[in-house]
């Protein structure tokens, strides 16, 4: 097996003078993100074992540092390994993981073979194109033209995405080669001709074919972006692969949705529908300036919702992007699919005039009332918001972690209600819905918390206000006088809605405290009538209940998925006794407003509730008492549960369910 061999600069500089390929890994030792990568790079070493024409070796960028820098080499996400070749100078190739060092094996061997074959017959033409999707050879006048030097560098950049040949004149695979020429350029364009041909193999392509790019035409554009454009169909299906060489090309993309895998290829065959005739001529004629992708409605729903079609429109439905990117904006073409009207829609499209179809959930279907949170979608916001005649108080929000900003825009809303429809609080779910940043160019696309914008103003004298402080009423209520004419115009009826406001919330505070002595002394009353049973624990009393209020049907078992509320306590002692709940709560499932899950028998939760709510029915109130052997032990789970602590749950079997084990 060939090792692989440590480097330093003067043996790396040895190594590249006498062996064809010298493959570098230049380790980072604090980086541990590429050590994965070392397997597949010993085990390619060991299995390329051509002597004298390949070499495989590691150096340490931190001890080599002069070596680092002549080679310019960083420490990034990306692993790569640098590989130089002799007379040609240094390439990157990805790193591969432990079981690619096939892939890895199969690159490093393009670099073994000449970056350009050179061919001589027919047959020579047919072996450099079997078995590949694309083909690109070239046709000169001889080996030592400029233009075979272009395309000889060309082959040196891609020879990992193109299989490169050529051929010059007076050979019999030159002559093939001006055949194929006449086809692609006419009799007229291909006397003579001395450039570069990419064929489609149609075994791999639909639509094969052969394009031709003269020697003339080398320095008039990026020849390398020329070969990858090409060497896609004019309607390509989606894939990773395609969307990859893509992004590469920085195209605008127009997305075809068709329904399913039977639809992708009836639209790509002779008897396509007349609409995808339309599409691929248009796509044919802009190819190199617009990619054509096509899609499957049933496996991308997601993209197809993103472009926000008209619920009227049928399949195919074609809109446009800048990019892939999620966020990138997107224009939906809700017209006929014909050539002159694509034509049309791309135009616009290039001049800027299209407006985004944004993304959008449904519309409520009842429209706003004063003193009411008006709810906002994307088909909504232009009209309701952005361009609206009144003021809005606006949330830009996820639906996580939204309650309490949303109490208290219902309480803005109301104590506005008295200046009618002249300003409206709203709220906006950007993850169900999409919107302009170039309107909202002040909202984080990428937020977490929630974002309040202030739009006042009418026309081109719209303006946004971003408010930066606390979403609370006290906070928000200067703000708004400040930027708002309507809130300022109407401040003293707003205050009088203040105060109506704080009185009403009063009443209700005293009410619910009311209201919640009178529960809890109910439920003392109940606790102290109660009689204590053990319910497990061969009479160590480790395990008491009191039976607060009787449940219906069967008891759980082990297994079932259990759904409770519980206010936990520490249990009071006083002197020899112990007094009922009226030790400090240390957690309850009634404050958060949110049921505990577990599952009953399986140790999720402490070995005293496990015991007490076996002995439970479906609705039943208890208060089960738990000694610290069933509860959290000596220890106890500091700080809120001290050492050897007797717990007190307050309980509620709210339901529970049981699934059969599958025999």
């Amino acid at each position: 097996a060939r090792k692989v061999h440590q480097y330093d600069a003067a043996a790396l500089e040895a190594a590249q003078s006498s062996t064809d390929v010298v493959v570098l890994d230049l380790v980072y030792p604090w980086c541990t993100f590429c050590e994965s990568k070392r397997a597949a790079f010993a085990s390619a070493a060991a299995a390329l074992s051509v002597d004298g024409r390949v070499a495989f070796g590691w150096a340490d960028a931190r001890e080599e540092r002069t070596l680092r820098a002549s080679l310019n080499a960083t420490c990034s996400y990306e692993c790569t390994h640098l590989l130089h070749v002799r007379n040609e100078g240094y390439s990157r190739v990805r790193a591969r993981g432990e079981w690619e060092s096939g892939a890895l094996l199969n690159e490093v061997a393009l670099y073994l073979r000449p970056a350009v074959a050179r061919l001589e017959s027919e047959t020579d033409v047919e072996a450099a194109r079997r078995g590949n999707t694309v083909s690109v050879i070239g046709a000169f006048e001889n080996f030592a033209a400029d233009s075979f030097k272009f395309f000889d560098g060309l082959a040196k950049r891609e020879r990992t995405s193109f299989n490169m040949s050529a051929a010059v004149a007076g050979t019999d695979a030159y002559r093939q080669l001006l055949s194929a020429a006449q086809d692609a350029l006419g009799d007229q364009g291909a006397a003579g001709f001395s450039g570069i041909l990419l064929f489609r193999e149609p075994l791999a392509r639909k639509d094969g074919g052969v394009v031709a790019l003269a020697a003339s035409d080398f320095n008039r554009g990026n020849v390398s972006r020329w070969l990858r454009v090409h060497s896609l169909d004019d309607v390509e299906r989606y894939s990773w692969e395609v969307r990859g060489e893509l992004e590469a090309m920085a195209l605008p993309v127009a997305h075809v949705f068709v329904e399913n895998e039977a639809e992708a290829d009836a639209a790509l065959a002779r008897s396509a529908p007349p609409s995808m005739h339309a599409v691929r001529a248009v796509a044919k004629r802009l190819k190199g300036e617009v990619a054509f992708v096509l899609l499957q409605k049933t496996t991308a729903a997601f993209m197809y919702e993103d472009f926000n079609f008209d619920p009227s429109s049928r399949l195919p439905a074609l809109g446009l992007a800048p990019s892939f990117e999620y966020d990138a904006p997107k224009f939906a073409h809700n017209g006929p699919l014909t050539e002159d009207a694509i034509d049309a829609f791309i135009e616009r499209f290039r001049k800027g005039t299209l407006k985004p179809s944004l993304k959008s959930a449904p519309a409520p279907a009842e429209g706003w009332r004063v003193g009411a949170v008006q709810v906002l979608v994307g088909s909504t916001l232009e009209e309701e918001a952005t361009a609206a005649e009144y003021d809005v108080l606006l949330a830009f929000h996820s639906p996580y972690g939204f309650d309490s900003v949303n109490a208290t825009l219902r309480r803005v809303a109301k104590v506005l209600s008295p200046l009618g429809g002249s300003i409206r609080v709203a709220t906006f779910d950007s993850m169900a819905n999409a919107f302009d940043q170039a309107s909202y160019p002040n909202v984080d696309k990428y937020h977490q918390d929630a974002e309040l914008v202030l739009l006042t103003g009418v026309g081109d004298s719209r303006k946004l206000h971003a408010y930066k402080g606390k979403p609370t009423l006290k906070m928000l209520l200067p703000f708004l006088k400040k930027r708002s004419p309507a809130v300022r115009g109407g401040w003293q009826q707003v205050k009088s809605a203040i105060a109506d406001d704080n009185a009403e919330l009063s009443a209700a505070k005293a009410k619910a405290k009311s209201e919640a002595a009178a529960e809890a002394a109910a439920l003392a009353e109940l606790v102290r009538s109660a009689t204590a049973t053990e319910v497990c624990c061969d009479g160590d009393g480790g395990v008491m209940k009191k039976v607060l209020r009787e449940g219906e049907g069967a008891t759980p078992l082990v297994g079932s998925s259990v759904v409770a509320h519980y206010t936990g306590r520490l249990r009071q002692e006083e002197g020899e006794a112990s007094a009922d709940m009226q030790g400090p709560i240390f957690d309850s499932s009634r404050e958060r407003g949110q049921p505990f899950n577990f599952k009953l028998g399986l140790g999720q939760v402490i070995a005293g509730w496990d015991r007490g709510f076996a002995s439970m029915r479906k609705g039943e109130r208890a208060l089960l008492i738990v000694s610290h052997e069933y509860g959290y032990g000596e220890a106890g789970s500091p700080p809120k549960i001290p050492a050897k602590a007797t717990l007190e749950f307050d309980v509620e079997l709210i339901d529970f369910t049981h699934e059969k084990a599958e025999l």
